[in-house]
């Protein structure tokens, strides 16, 4: 039984052409997975997204650390990317989320005591 029998019509089933996406994935749906970059990163790329070299960052990563830029994981050696593009959002003022309930009391508070 090929994929050509997955067609079963008008009555509202699946055509062989969407039978072979859910079989097979298309050429682009691959291509989109293998150009998604990965989430951790070496300290090349690290250095790259926050517009250093990596020499720069070599330097300057206790000093960066120190004001919160991801640390490298001890086992993987390696940083992650969303972490270090979170990272660069708090810098710009630009805020997350609270993830819990005490972060976004600590938060709402301090909005508070901003207004005039």
């Amino acid at each position: 039984l090929g994929l050509a029998a997955a067609s079963v019509g008008a009555e509202g089933r699946e055509s062989s052409a969407e039978a072979a996406d859910i079989v097979a994935p298309s050429a682009r749906q691959v291509a989109t997975v293998a150009h998604q970059p990965s989430r951790l990163v070496n300290e090349t790329e690290a250095a790259r997204i926050i517009g250093w070299s990596p020499s720069r960052l070599s330097r300057c990563k206790s000093e960066v650390e120190k004001i919160g830029f991801p640390r490298r994981h001890p086992k993987l050696k390696r940083r992650d990317r969303v972490a270090i593009e979170r990272w660069i959002d708090e810098q710009f003022g630009i805020t997350q989320a609270p993830r819990d309930v005490d972060a976004l009391i600590k938060q709402r508070l301090a909005n508070l005591g901003t207004r005039t």
